[in-house]
């Protein structure tokens, strides 16, 4: 963000012009076959850049970066290496870096394979994730006197030594990290294809994401339980690793830790993990069974999807929240025939399918008596449901389990059910404090009963036909989604009792015209009106403090907007707002996002 307070000490009507321009090329020069971005106009500072941002890049054999760059008549002081600048030069053998550069950024040389060796100067002090993944290098060398960087035998780690940030590509066997180390950078050994042995000691706290990613050299792996947390793809791709030790310090298990890791036969999940994210052990084919901990209550999507051996499946019944492709594509999986009802344990998963997606469920479908959990997504986009009956088992339904189930018109709960009721088709809490699923082709007009305080995540997601709801006084939630997509509601009026106003609770309302949003509001979510294109006028009140990214983005008939004293940080909420003309911007406004009205007329 930018800081604007200086030119916005007052409240005052702003006339928004925007030029838009097509940046077909990602630099603002070129001198000397370089490409530069000008990042500070007023000291004259420059990056090197890439051609064009993270797709092509033109750097070929032996590149010098001069301190000093002139361009036409201005002369600029090379102060960056930027974000993917040599990104995926392929044939780039060296790179002269001048000792006016202080920073370098993100995958700054990722995928230059042949680049073998490197000069850090001194005047050096920020080096971004992942900087040399991909490459070929053999050391990476950095000037003694560099007060931020060190490198020992040609590896490269923070001055102190307690962190690892790079590893050199082109090295061949094993290693033994420094026991001065707590933390192995993102992206440390990534695509370390030589690499046959890591030695990680117990003083590492930390593994960040990419980590190990494409070391197809590891055969096997412990991690020490001084570790705490490891990030997403640490060790993904180590299409070599048969066995993986994980530490019983971990409460996750991250997004596509192991992910491709073909040969992995042996993995014991601890019983500290709580959650399993997406992917986390996604395509790896040689894994015929697995036991999850009962310390486990949520596996997200696609968690072991494609482990085309996995047959065997110890599921705890601590389970709440789970995905339906959770194990999708598996052994167990694929020996269920096509629109077979899926069921794993007291889990139902929704139903058997095909590539293609075929085989949904029509008609009146009946969960089977004894589920307790129904997976998010159960039964997602099976347009042909019309009605859903719910046995007195269930105790968790998830909140994405029905979505764009468009036709479907009642979801009716066992009366004998503990945790669930229905009334009129509609989905509720037993106390009928949480309106949980409204069913799409169910209503037109409704009004939400007055025991009713929270409107769930997700709610009244796809009603096309709603045209006006009642919402009580009772009501202090408005969930994250609550009326996504709900094209026929025209107006609606939100009590005084609204504290909270989810991401997303009201986008993509296309016909909603107007809305009072009243005083007792404080949190405006994450595109909670994005895509209102109908949407003329909105009244933002002063208690509200925050308003949330893109919150009214693309409201592309919103002609005025006024934000409240209370509001002190303004990000791009009204970006694309094409018809906006005027804005009042309040004295108390610190931060203004660059692209907080990107797009605006």
């Amino acid at each position: 963000m930018t800081n604007l307070f200086a030119f916005f000490r007052t409240t005052f009507f702003l006339t928004i012009i925007l030029c838009i321009s097509s940046h077909i090329n990602a630099y603002d020069f070129k001198s000397g076959g370089i490409f530069y971005d000008i990042i500070d106009h007023n000291k004259k500072n420059v990056a090197v850049t890439s051609e064009t941002r993270y797709i092509v890049n033109s750097y070929s054999g032996k590149v010098v970066i001069p301190k000093k760059v002139t361009y036409k008549g201005v002369t600029y002081n090379v102060t960056e290496i930027g974000d993917w600048a040599f990104g995926g030069c392929s044939e780039l053998i060296s790179v002269t870096i001048p000792n006016s550069i202080t920073k370098i950024g993100y995958l700054a040389f990722s995928e230059c394979e042949n680049l073998s060796n490197i000069y850090i100067p001194a005047s050096v002090t920020y080096i971004g994730n992942r900087v040399f993944s991909g490459c070929s290098l053999q050391k990476i060398n950095i000037d003694p006197s560099n007060p931020a960087y060190c490198e020992i035998d040609g590896v490269l780690f923070n001055k102190s030594k307690s962190s690892i940030i790079s590893y050199p590509g082109g090295r061949r066997g094993a290693f033994s990290i420094p026991n001065t180390v707590t933390k192995i950078e993102s992206g440390a050994f990534e695509s370390c294809k030589y690499l046959s042995s890591i030695d990680i000691p117990n003083t590492i706290t930390s593994i960040g994401e990419y980590a190990f990613d494409y070391c197809i050299g590891l055969s096997t792996v412990t991690i020490p339980n001084s570790v705490r947390t490891i990030g997403d793809c640490a060790f993904c791709s180590c299409e070599n690793i048969t066995s993986l030790i994980l530490p019983n310090s971990i409460e996750k298990i991250s997004a596509s830790l192991l992910r491709y890791c073909s040969s992995l036969t042996d993995i014991v999940i601890p019983n500290s993990v709580k959650i399993i994210e997406d992917g986390a052990f996604g395509y790896c084919t040689s894994l015929t069974d697995i036991t999850i901990p009962t310390s486990v209550s949520q596996i997200k999507e696609g968690a072991f999807i494609e482990c085309c051996n996995l047959n065997h499946i110890n599921i705890p019944n601590s389970i709440l929240n789970i995905e339906s492709s959770a194990f999708k594509y598996t052994k167990w999986y694929n020996n269920h025939y096509n629109g077979e009802f899926l069921y794993l344990n007291n889990i139902c998963l929704g139903y058997k399918s095909n590539a293609f997606g075929d085989y949904k469920p029509i008609g009146n479908i009946s969960i089977k008596e004894g589920t307790k959990i129904i997976a998010n997504r159960a039964f997602e986009s099976c347009w042909d449901i019309t009605s859903i009956n719910i046995p007195s088992s269930v105790s968790h339904i998830n909140k994405r389990s029905f979505n764009w189930c468009s036709n479907l018109q009642s979801i009716n709960v066992s009366k004998s059910n503990k945790n669930y009721c229905s009334i009129n088709g509609i989905l509720f809490n037993k106390d009928t404090t949480e309106l949980i699923i409204c069913p799409p082709k169910s209503i037109i007009e409704y009004s939400i009963p007055n025991s009713v305080t929270t409107i769930g995540d997700y709610a009244f997601y796809e009603c096309n036909s709603l045209s006006d709801v009642i919402i009580p006084n009772s009501v202090t939630t408005i969930g994250n989604s609550a009326f996504h997509f709900c094209n026929s509601l025209t107006s609606i009026i939100i009590p005084n009792s609204v504290t909270t106003i989810g991401n997303s609770a009201f986008s993509s309302c296309n016909s909603l015209t107007s809305i009072i949003i009243p005083n007792s509001v404080t949190t405006i979510g994450d595109d909670a009106f994005y895509g209102c294109t109908g949407l003329t006028s909105v009244t933002i009140p002063n208690s509200v403090t925050t308003i949330g990214n893109s919150a009214f983005s693309g409201c592309n008939s919103l002609t005025s907007a006024i934000i409240p004293d209370s509001v002190s940080i303004i990000n791009n909420a009204f970006s694309y707002c094409t018809n906006l003309k005027e804005i009042t911007i309040p004295n108390t406004a610190s931060e203004i996002d660059t692209q907080a009205f990107s797009y605006c007329i």
